[in-house]
């Protein structure tokens, strides 16, 4: 993430200081923290480069993952689905999913106790 400073209006995502994933037997993805909020909530970017993917694994929170930039995918129980620039996907706590990106995909998630969709 790159900042002008505390208090600044705005944060800049640097995919080159993302960190490389290496849990869920992970390919081709990065994850950089953008913020802790309330309640143990935090917001983190996600990139996947093309072919990229997290393997099946169980959310330990509820998430809520913005496409923002490529389109990917995302597998809920068994049940895929594609994503596009501006989609949303829903994940549900103790859900078993994957996701990833045939073309590369940079998405923000939301992960918090509990998320209610408006």
């Amino acid at each position: 993430m790159a900042a002008s400073g505390a208090g600044s209006l705005v944060e800049r995502f640097a995919p080159e200081q993302a960190a490389e994933v290496t849990d869920y037997g992970a390919l081709g993805a990065s994850v950089s923290a953008l913020a802790s909020l309330c309640d143990g909530a935090e917001m983190t970017w996600l990139c996947f480069e093309a072919g990229g993917a997290l393997g099946e694994h169980e959310a330990g929170r509820d998430q809520l993952l913005v496409v923002v930039d490529g389109a990917g995918w995302l597998d809920v129980e068994g049940a895929r689905v594609e994503l596009a620039r501006g989609d949303v996907g829903v994940i549900r706590a103790g859900q078993r999913h994957a996701k990833g990106s045939d073309v590369g995909m940079t998405a923000l998630v939301l992960q918090a106790p509990s998320i209610t969709i408006a």
